[in-house]
């Protein structure tokens, strides 16, 4: 479970595409730390309200060997190969 609901996590989003506030000032609104708010809003903008949405996490032996392969190539978190590489499955 989340230490923040969805909701919270849109709201301060948009809050902040809207321009309502800097990253520091929705933060302290929120009550969340700008760096959280930050990485909310880089998920927001690459992967829309999905990006908060829970995802299935009993994954095959094969998708977690790729996801390791694509981090090794590519160097990017384990969030992200494994998002890039769930989005090019559905």
């Amino acid at each position: 479970m989340s230490k923040y609901s969805l909701e919270t996590k849109l709201v301060a989003v948009q809050a902040y595409l809207e321009h309502k506030g800097s990253f520091k000032v929705i933060s302290q609104n929120y009550r969340v730390s700008t760096t959280m708010l930050k990485k909310w809003v880089a998920k927001f903008r690459e992967h829309d309200e999905k990006a908060f949405h829970p995802r299935y996490t009993n994954y095959l032996v094969q998708f977690k060997m790729d996801v390791i392969k694509y981090i090794n190539e590519t160097g990017v978190s384990t969030q992200e190969a494994a998002m890039k590489l769930m989005e090019e499955i559905r």
